[in-house]
């Protein structure tokens, strides 16, 4: 869960690292595509909100999904 603002920077930071698109999927189907600015803000928002863990993030390519599974994996699971 992202709760602070390391953690949002280094969300960010994995984002930008992404060659392809990263999409942020809500409960209701909503896609944010996380490599569009505003759309990010907005989607950081909500994973701020989401007590629950029921966003999902999606990438475009395996490298891609490899570094956002690295971001998950060294700080958001392990500080749980």
């Amino acid at each position: 869960m992202i709760k602070t603002e390391q953690d949002i920077a280094l969300f960010e930071q994995a984002v930008n690292c992404c060659r392809r698109a990263v999409w942020l999927v809500t409960p209701n189907g909503t896609q944010l595509n996380l490599k569009n600015t505003q759309e990010r803000y907005s989607g950081i928002a909500m994973l701020l909100k989401d007590r629950y863990g029921e966003m999902e993030i999606f990438t475009s390519c395996p490298e891609d999904e490899m570094i956002m599974m690295d971001f998950y994996g060294r700080h958001i699971y392990q500080a749980a």
